[in-house]
């Protein structure tokens, strides 16, 4: 469902706020649509002539209410939707433009390779991307190749309903290989302030912060980060459960040499395999 169109202006004009039999513009096809609905559907638009490779008309309720989301609660003026990169081929869900980010949103099936490609596309103009994950389909038990792609990058989740009501979200997990053993409940996110500061990741208690240090871009207000840096781990029960579970997994851990030989046999010759072999599933399941 199309809720976003250009007008004979080029502004970003919105289904509530549009009319029917005037011509709009599709931002992605740039194909002409019109505005319907009534009583028993959401007005939209649609495309006069059908488009297959247009995302736009394949856009998820759930995916345009997470695009709301950011729209109001960025700085007014500051955030695009929508937003087109002629030199790359490519259009920013969401782009916080002072910033230089763009959010990504992800409601359906998407391989890491194109995760990786479009983070590249947009890094080669400056940008960075933070993808936003939906949990519909995403944050199971069994993580896709594209979230085990992710995990060493800025990234987060959502449960943003049709209406509206959901959040953006962090939160703690223990993750083997590509399984979650365990997920806590979410941490939900200020998308307005984004923290640049750097620590030593020698002060925080929980490995995952710690690998975070090494390997995230910054954090937002209200996610793990910015509790373990804002909270006493001593004060906090989120924290003490969370560093008791990483305790009880990496005293289970086998140690020395072996753990080693094991841990190196998994990264560099059966990790790429299992990979390929998730990624030949996740096709065929979609």
């Amino acid at each position: 469902m199309q809720l976003y169109a250009f007008d004979v202006n080029n502004r970003l004009v919105f289904s509530s706020q549009a009319h029917k039999q005037k011509n709009y513009t599709c931002p992605e096809c740039k194909g002409i649509v019109r505005l319907r609905g009534g009583l028993q559907r959401q007005n939209h638009f649609f495309h006069q002539e059908a488009v297959r490779a247009c995302r736009q008309s394949g856009k998820s309720v759930q995916h345009l209410s997470v695009q709301n989301f950011f729209l109001d609660r960025l700085p007014a003026g500051e955030c695009a939707l929508e937003h087109s990169f002629p030199e790359i081929g490519r259009i920013g869900d969401v782009v916080w433009i002072p910033k230089r980010i763009v959010f990504e949103i992800q409601c359906s099936f998407i391989t890491a390779a194109e995760v990786q490609a479009r983070n590249n596309d947009y890094a080669s103009l400056g940008f960075r991307v933070i993808w936003i994950l939906h949990d519909a389909r995403y944050n199971k038990p069994h993580l896709s190749s594209m979230e085990l792609y992710l995990s060493n990058q800025l990234h987060y989740y959502t449960n943003m309903q049709q209406n509206g009501e959901g959040i953006i979200y962090d939160q703690f997990s223990i993750i083997q290989h590509s399984r979650c053993l365990h997920l806590f409940a979410p941490l939900p996110i200020d998308v307005c302030l984004l923290q640049q500061q750097k620590f030593s990741k020698d002060q925080f208690e929980l490995d995952v912060i710690r690998k975070r240090q090494l390997t995230w871009d910054g954090f937002f207000s209200g996610d793990l980060t910015d509790l373990a840096v804002k909270e006493s781990l001593e004060k906090c029960a989120y924290l003490q459960k969370a560093r008791d579970l990483e305790n009880r997994y990496l005293t289970h851990k086998d140690s020395g040499l072996r753990n080693f030989i094991k841990d190196s046999l998994y990264a560099y010759l059966l990790r790429p395999y299992y990979l390929i072999f998730q990624l030949f599933l996740e096709r065929c399941s979609k």
